[in-house]
């Protein structure tokens, strides 16, 4: 699972030949879908274990949307921290993004502004540098190791339309194709309650499977990574007990 974790970014490299020939096509930015200001926490479990948490903040500031988000969590034993803000207009379409980051590598820092079809990247720790690659104007922002913007992008599915519907995400250093599904709705079982969420599939560049849980206003209570081995879950609803679980504690 470890070795499936750090070389994401690697199979996302691999992948940019798939959404390449798709750059140059204009597509019309999604109507206005400010989200409500919020704020809240999910919960991180790596290999069926809680190995820390995320904590996010959104908030309308003028014309812009700002996310503050801070993920802290462990990979087998490997401490991961990544500090976000990442700044949209109100059709979630991204305006700047800040990352600061500490991996085993060091910290680290990336800077992006998005502007004319490109994501200029400034970074440094390690090997300081800068460069740019064509995107979307209404790319989403999906940084490896921070969940709560799939929040983002299951707002932009189409209900009406239905289907297999394809969007973009900027997920540095490139963007990547995505193909979200709608899975329909199914009663999901916490460790304390039952709830009926709506479940969507999300193709990341056609090798990365991500499964989103949100309820009827769009807010996420659960996330699974199964390639990566990673569950997120809304506060307040941890994972269900299995039934040998249950069979042990009665």
């Amino acid at each position: 699972m470890k070795k499936h974790f750090l070389t994401l970014s690697m199979i996302l490299l691999a992948a940019a030949v798939l959404a390449e020939s798709a750059w140059a096509q204009a597509k019309t930015p999604s109507p206005e879908m400010v989200p409500q200001e919020k704020k809240g926490k999910l919960i991180v479990y790596y290999g069926g274990e809680e190995s820390g948490s995320e904590i996010y903040s959104v908030t309308k500031s003028g014309e812009n949307v700002v996310l503050f988000d801070t993920s802290d969590f462990q990979v087998s034993g490997i401490s991961i921290l990544i500090k976000l803000k990442l700044v949209m207009d109100t059709t979630l379409s991204a305006v700047n993004l800040n990352i600061n980051g500490s991996a085993p590598g060091g910290p680290y820092q990336i800077k992006t502004e998005f502007r004319d079809g490109r994501a200029v990247n400034n970074i440094s720790g390690g090997l300081d540098t800068t460069y740019e690659v064509p995107v979307h104007k209404d790319a989403l922002i999906l940084p490896n190791g921070i969940f709560y913007p799939y929040t983002f992008l299951v707002q932009r599915y189409d209900l009406d339309k239905g289907g297999t519907q394809q969007f973009f995400a900027y997920i540095a250093p490139m963007e990547v194709e995505l193909k979200v599904e709608d899975k329909g709705k199914e009663l999901v079982d916490f460790d304390t309650s039952s709830v009926e969420l709506r479940q969507f599939f999300v193709n990341v560049a056609g090798m990365v499977g991500v499964y989103v849980w949100v309820n009827d206003d769009g807010e996420v209570y659960k996330i699974s990574t199964p390639m990566q081995g990673i569950e997120v879950y809304k506060e307040g609803y941890e994972p269900g007990k299995t039934k040998s679980e249950a069979d042990t504690i009665r």
